[in-house]
């Protein structure tokens, strides 16, 4: 088995991941993130564990997917 099998994908991102990604800044993200908490997962689902704010892969993809970019 290489490397590359044993790699897991984290189903979590950080907001800078995904501020990076959208091409904002982080605190732009942080006020998406924040949003997205306050109105149930939507357009993505957010967690808060031990005080840091992770976003879902699963449905920040599906939330890019849907822009159209």
């Amino acid at each position: 088995m290489t490397n590359k099998e044993n790699q897991v994908e984290c189903r979590t991102m950080k907001v800078e991941e995904c501020a990076g990604l959208l091409g904002i800044g982080k605190s732009s993200m942080y006020e998406m993130v924040h949003e997205a908490l306050t109105n149930n997962g939507q357009p993505f689902a957010v967690v808060e564990l031990k005080g840091k704010l992770l976003v879902s892969r699963k449905s920040f993809n599906s939330y890019l997917d849907s822009l159209s970019l």
